[in-house]
Formats: structure tokens, C-alpha cells, sequence
């Protein structure tokens, strides 16, 4: 007898996405800030305790709504 492990299928949706600016005029959109941490070589584990807006050294982090209106920023 054959047994299959069927997996829930996880049909996530998105409700943020982290975008990161650097200066001058780069902007990376990432659905993990700490992807987005690793990949920019930025401190994760100091930077995850701040809320957003995130300003260090020349990045300007913020988490926006995704597929929404963002006032006043990006």
C-alpha cells in the first residue's frame, strides 16, 4: 500500500514588502528583511529590534504596503 504525504499547499499573501534605499538613487525591493539584510551586508540582529523607518549610515529602510498606496514615501 502506498502512502502519499499530501502538503497543505500555503497559499501566502503578501501584505509588506521592505524596501531599501541607498544613496545616490538605488532602490531594492525585497519580500524578507532579513534577506534583505544579508544580501546589503547590513547588521540584521541590531537592526530587526528599530521600527521603520530604518536610517543607517546611507540606507534608508521602510516597510510599505504591497500592491498599496504608500503617503509620503517612496
Amino acid at each position: 500500500m502506498l502512502f502519499y504525504s499530501l502538503k497543505k499547499q500555503n497559499n501566502m499573501n503578501r501584505q509588506n514588502i521592505i524596501v531599501v534605499e541607498r544613496c545616490p538613487n538605488t532602490i531594492q525591493c525585497w519580500g524578507n528583511f532579513k534577506r534583505a539584510c544579508i544580501e546589503n551586508d547590513l547588521p540584521y540582529h541590531s537592526l530587526k529590534m528599530k521600527s521603520f523607518p530604518i536610517v543607517y549610515k546611507d540606507y534608508i529602510i521602510r516597510k510599505v504596503e504591497f500592491n498599496g498606496k504608500n503617503e509620503g514615501g517612496i
